[in-house]
């Protein structure tokens, strides 16, 4: 191979690393048993063996599934008659032990660490966030039914956001004790009622090859 066309190697392998890294996270619905939370008539049930935190995000976020979207709300320390996005994510968090207080959504581009957890993810941008809680997404918005903090398996695309978890040791939850899910505790906490998408090697290949006279591999 000639000094040329090794080099046009390299550079090709920079520039796919490189529109890898521009992809956008998408969040999209997969069952594994043991790790994903099921949804029951909206709310949602921890698998058995989900770390403490989990059941308690999960817990949380049930109280307030169904009450109606309302901007700025949730952002005191109680219970509130409406949450916007950023409300109903900072809730379910503090909820859990994971955060102090509350955010706004451009702040959880910030939050804890960045990439995929293993339970809890935080898919921010500036104007919008939401949670996956052990596979399942709670969000305001992007699902089946009304505007409002909602369970839901509805894949939906996070164009502009950053993928965060909760950090300071949590990622895994190692060192948190684990219990038994009990529904009958869920339900009466209720209140009434990741993945990126990757494009394939050849379609890349195929958009930047016409750059260097490169044959397909």
């Amino acid at each position: 191979m000639t000094a040329l066309r090794l080099s046009s190697f390299l550079v090709l392998a920079l520039l796919l690393a490189g529109l890898t890294g521009c992809e956008s996270p998408h969040y999209t619905y997969h069952y594994v048993p043991g790790r994903t939370a099921i949804i029951r008539g909206g709310y949602a049930f921890a698998p058995p063996g989900a770390p403490e935190r989990v059941e308690r995000a999960i817990e949380a976020g049930n109280r307030i599934v169904g009450l109606p979207y309302r901007w700025g709300g949730g952002h005191g320390c109680s219970v509130d008659t409406g949450y916007d996005c950023s409300g109903s994510a900072s809730f379910v968090l503090r909820e859990a032990g994971l955060l102090d207080g509350c955010m706004v959504s451009k702040d959880f581009r910030g939050y804890g660490k960045s990439g995929e957890g293993d339970w809890i993810d935080v898919y921010a941008k500036n104007g919008h966030v939401f949670l996956a809680v052990a596979g399942v997404r709670f969000d305001t918005g992007w699902t089946d039914g009304n505007q409002g903090p909602q369970w839901t398996t509805v894949d939906r695309p996070a164009n502009g956001c950053v993928v965060r978890h909760p950090g300071g040791g949590c990622k895994g939850f190692a060192n948190i004790q684990h219990r038994t899910p009990n529904i009958e505790h869920s339900m009466g906490q209720a209140r009434g009622g990741t993945l990126a998408f990757r494009s394939g090697f050849i379609g890349r290949w195929m958009l930047l090859r016409p750059m260097f006279g490169l044959s397909p591999p």
